[in-house]
């Protein structure tokens, strides 16, 4: 049930195929939201808010709801980018409560760079400041970086009539990365952004080549936290190599001191140990790779491998995240071998060997 201090915003789309496509939604979206589908009708919360689909003749009624503007664009999106495939690209147009049409989103922020410094030798830190951080940076560990072409003014995407970002092209195009936040001070307007530098830059690492080139006053747009929310279990089992290193340690400085917490973390030789909080109930256990190439030596899915299955119990979750050819040996580990249900554990894939960065879900 919607309440009445929620944001609401409706459409309405038209297709021969209303049916079809309001049972097609539902199908698409049932596995990462609650979902609820019968006789021409959808409903769909998520952590963002509320859509509601009724279709009729040929015709899909669209109503959204959500408790702030970001959220309220965030399921605004979701329902516009499936209908723009699905219907075309001018089958939605929104009314009621969020702007639209050339206005900046409001989950955006451009931030500035204060101070870019080494943590360990395959560490970068940049403290960002930014406006109106207090709800902004609130929620959620990851945030997408938009970096501006070099020695270029930036300009930054707008939304769409339809509700889904407008992003800019040519000369003024953007590289875009998902990035964890590492810590955030909402009084001084400021968080903070650590950068792995591995050899696998190489390939095409836009964040790692800002970072390493960044000075005080540089610009950088900023999409609002979304996604990587603390696991919630009585004994977590933590693994990744140094690009999990700052969600890792986002996690342990929110978990209960009663939550134990086993970790295994690869990185290249003691000296690029990672500042991570520590605890009797923190269980931490280093893997070197003594200058092997990193995502090539398979030393985490050998050590999650020795663990004995029945220490984890049934309150266990597990969380990594690693490299592609690591990512798919843990994942196999957790649902076949350890058998663990889809809500007892995440495995993602923060980058792959041999290519560029970004392009590891393709």
């Amino acid at each position: 049930m919607q309440r009445e201090n929620e944001l609401r915003a409706n459409t309405l789309i038209r297709s021969e195929r209303a049916d079809a496509l309001v049972a097609d939604f539902s199908d698409r979206f049932h596995e990462v939201a609650t979902v609820e589908a019968e006789g021409g009708k959808a409903t769909l919360i998520s952590r963002y808010g509320r859509a509601d689909l009724v279709a009729k003749g040929d015709e899909i009624s669209v109503a959204v709801s959500a408790k702030d503007q970001i959220d309220l664009c965030y399921i605004k999106m979701v329902v516009a980018e499936y209908f723009s495939t699905a219907v075309g690209s001018d089958a939605v147009h929104w009314s009621g409560d969020g702007e639209a049409g050339s206005s900046l989103p409001p989950f955006f922020r451009e931030m500035r760079v204060v101070s870019a410094e080494n943590v360990t030798p395959q560490m970068r830190r940049l403290r960002l400041s930014g406006n109106e951080l207090h709800h902004f940076a609130a929620d959620g560990l990851h945030v997408r970086l938009l970096f501006p072409p070099k020695g270029s003014m930036p300009v930054w995407p707008t939304l769409g009539a339809d509700g889904r970002v407008a992003w800019p092209g040519g000369a003024d195009r953007l590289v875009s990365r998902v990035y964890t936040i590492r810590s955030r001070d909402a009084e001084r307007g400021e968080i903070e952004i650590d950068f792995a530098l591995h050899e696998h830059d190489e390939c095409g690492s836009p964040g790692a080549t800002f970072a390493e080139q960044a000075q005080p006053g540089d610009l950088v747009g900023l999409f609002a936290p979304a996604g990587g929310e603390i696991p919630r279990a009585q004994s977590l089992v933590l693994c990744g190599d140094d690009t999990a290193l700052p969600a890792i340690a986002r996690i342990l400085e929110e978990i209960p001191p009663l939550v134990r917490a086993r970790l295994f973390v690869e990185i290249d030789n003691p000296d690029c140990r990672y500042e991570l909080p520590g605890g009797d109930n923190i269980e931490l256990t280093y893997l070197y790779r003594h200058g092997r190439p990193a995502g090539t030596t398979g030393l985490l899915s050998e050590a999650l491998s020795r663990l004995d299955v029945d220490s984890l119990g049934e309150d266990t979750y597990f969380w990594a995240g690693c490299e592609f050819g690591d990512f798919v040996e843990l994942r196999k580990l957790a649902r076949r071998n350890w058998k663990l249900p889809r809500e007892r554990h995440l495995v993602v894939a923060f980058w792959r060997r041999g290519f560029a960065e970004g392009q590891a879900a393709a």
